[in-house]
């Protein structure tokens, strides 16, 4: 889990227990507990998206996920409203 510069707690969900729906998502949800979005990491095997990580400065936001699968690490760097 990790907290957004916007107070939303974003999860990584690979989801290797429960089968169905879709697993290894990027999950946020609202400080309140509403859910802003959903982002699909991997399509393979549950158990995917492993980790995240985000980090603020100066009006960037840079956001990092693992994917288990494919062994990557994937890094977004953006400009933040907040």
């Amino acid at each position: 889990m990790t907290l957004g510069p916007n107070c939303h707690l974003i999860t990584a969900n690979g989801d290797g227990v429960n089968a169905g729906g879709t697993q290894n998502d990027l999950v946020e949800f609202t400080k309140e507990g509403d859910l802003v979005a959903t982002y699909q990491l991997d399509g393979g095997n549950p158990g995917a998206a492993f980790g995240i990580a985000s980090a603020f400065s100066q009006g960037t936001v840079r956001f990092a996920a693992v994917d288990d699968d494919l062994n990557t690490l994937t890094i977004w760097t953006l400009r933040s409203p907040f």
